[in-house]
C-alpha cells in the first residue's frame, strides 16, 4: 500500500499548495484554469479509451454498460444528490463550483490506467512505479484543481484512497481476480467519464458525469455472469484470466529487429521471456510475431502469414478436445515452412497450413526447418516443451507445448 498512501499523501500536499494560490487568483486567471482543465479531462479521457478499445473482447459491452449504468443513475440522482451535498456546505461563491470541481477530481485522479492498473502491479509485483508516477501527476493536478476550486477538493483524497486500497486488496486476494480484460472495459467506460467531465467544464454540455458512475459496475458484473455461464465461454473466460502479453524482440526474414508480441498463458511467460531472448540474441530468423486476434483469430490465416503465435482458442483437429493454444501453453514457430501434417481415414494428408505443401517433405532441405538440430529446438527443450514433430501419428512440425 505504499504507494497508494503516497498518491494520497501528494493529493492533500496539492491541494494545500493549490488553496493558497486560490487566495490571491483573479477570476479571469481561475476562468481559464477552468478551460485547461476541461481541455486536459478531454485529451485524458479520449486517450484512456482509444487506447482500451483495440483491447476489448466485447466491442459493444461499453455502449451496454453505459446506457444502463446512466438509466440507474439518473433514476438515483447520483449527480445531482453530490452536487447539492457539497455546494450546501460550500462557504461563499468561490466555493460555487467545487461540486463540479470534486466531481471530475475524482474521475480524474480514480479512472486512468495508472490509477487502476497500479495498486494491481503493487500487490502483485511490490512494484510501485506506476503509483509514484500516478503521484507526480495528481500532485499538479490536485495544487490547479484546489487553486480553482479551493479547500474542498481534498475530500478527493480518502476517495482515491479506498478506490485503490480495493484494487489492491482483490490482486492480493486473487492474482487472476482483476483481468487485462475487465480493466480494458472498465478504462473504456471510465475514459468517456472523464470525457464527459471535461465538456462540462468547458460548459459545452452537462453529462452529469456522475449519473454514469453504475456504467462501471456493467463490466465488473458481466465478467462475474460469464465465469459462471456453463458453456464455451466459461473455459474461455477461465482460460483469458490465465493469459499474460509478452513483448519480445525478433529478426524477420529480411535481417531486421522487429518488435513482436505473444499472447501467453502466465505460467510459461518466464520460459519464453527467456528464449525469445535468446533466439533474438542468436540473431535467428522469425518472420512476425503477432497475437491472433490480428488474425480474426483464424488459426489458418495466421499460418499462411507465417506468423509466430501462441494462445488460439480451438479445438484439436478432429476431436472436442482442447488445444494446448486454447489455454496459451503452445507456441507455433514459423508455421508455412513447418507445417502440421495429419492422415485422414480415408488416407489422404491434411496439411495446416494447405499453403505449407512444398515443405512436408523434411527430407528436403530449405530455409526456416525445424530440426532436432535447431537452435529453436533445443532452446524449448531445455525449457521442458515437447515438440509435435517427434510425434507418431501426427507431425506438428511448428507446435512447441508445455
Amino acid at each position: 500500500m505504499v504507494g497508494t498512501i503516497v498518491n494520497t499523501c501528494t493529493i492533500i500536499v496539492g491541494t494545500l499548495i493549490g488553496t493558497l494560490l486560490n487566495r490571491g487568483v483573479k477570476e479571469q486567471y481561475k476562468e481559464i484554469l477552468y478551460t485547461g482543465l476541461g481541455l486536459a479531462s478531454l485529451a485524458i479521457g479520449l486517450n484512456a479509451t482509444i487506447t482500451s478499445l483495440p483491447k476489448s473482447q466485447y466491442p459493444v459491452l461499453f455502449i451496454v454498460a453505459l446506457a444502463v449504468g446512466g438509466v440507474v443513475g439518473t433514476r438515483l440522482d447520483i449527480d445531482g444528490h453530490f452536487k447539492r451535498l457539497v455546494n450546501r456546505r460550500s462557504k461563499g461563491n468561490g466555493d460555487a463550483k467545487l461540486g463540479d470541481g470534486l466531481s471530475t477530481a475524482i474521475l480524474l485522479y480514480c479512472i486512468g490506467p495508472l490509477s487502476m492498473l497500479g495498486p494491481v502491479i503493487s500487490a502483485l509485483k511490490g512494484d510501485h512505479t506506476f503509483l509514484f508516477t500516478n503521484a507526480t501527476l495528481d500532485f499538479v493536478s490536485s495544487t490547479i484543481f484546489a487553486s480553482t476550486y479551493g479547500f474542498g477538493m481534498v475530500l478527493a483524497a480518502p476517495v482515491l484512497f479506498l478506490w485503490q486500497g480495493m484494487f489492491y486488496v482483490v490482486a492480493q486476494l486473487s492474482a487472476t481476480a482483476v483481468s487485462d480484460a475487465l480493466m480494458a472495459e472498465l478504462l473504456i467506460v471510465g475514459g468517456l467519464m472523464i470525457t464527459g467531465s471535461g465538456l462540462g467544464l468547458l460548459n459545452l454540455k452537462d453529462c452529469k458525469t456522475l449519473n454514469l458512475l453504475p456504467s462501471l459496475l456493467v463490466p465488473v458484473i458481466w465478467f462475474l455472469l460469464m465465469a459462471l455461464w456453463p458453456s464455451r465461454a466459461q473455459a474461455q473466460t477461465s482460460v483469458q484470466f490465465q493469459l499474460d502479453t509478452l513483448h519480445v524482440q525478433h529478426i524477420d526474414f529480411n535481417g531486421r529487429t522487429q518488435q513482436g508480441m505473444l499472447v501467453c498463458n502466465r505460467a510459461i511467460t518466464e520460459d519464453l521471456r527467456a528464449i525469445f531472448a535468446e533466439l533474438y540474441r542468436q540473431r535467428y530468423p522469425i518472420e512476425r510475431i503477432r497475437p491472433i486476434s490480428e488474425y480474426d483469430n483464424d488459426d489458418e490465416r495466421s499460418m499462411q502469414a507465417n506468423n509466430t503465435s501462441c494462445y488460439c482458442y480451438r479445438r484439436v483437429e478432429g476431436s472436442q478436445k482442447l488445444s494446448k493454444h486454447a489455454r496459451g501453453l503452445a507456441v507455433d514457430v514459423n508455421p508455412l515452412y513447418n507445417p502440421c501434417v495429419r492422415r485422414r481415414k480415408d488416407g489422404t494428408l491434411l496439411i495446416q497450413p494447405a499453403t505449407g505443401h512444398p515443405y512436408v517433405d523434411r527430407n528436403k532441405s530449405f530455409k526456416y526447418k525445424l530440426t532436432q538440430y535447431d537452435l529453436c529446438y533445443r532452446l524449448f527443450i531445455q525449457h521442458g516443451f515437447r515438440w509435435g514433430g517427434s510425434w507418431r501419428t501426427v507431425k506438428d512440425y511448428q507446435h512447441f507445448e508445455k
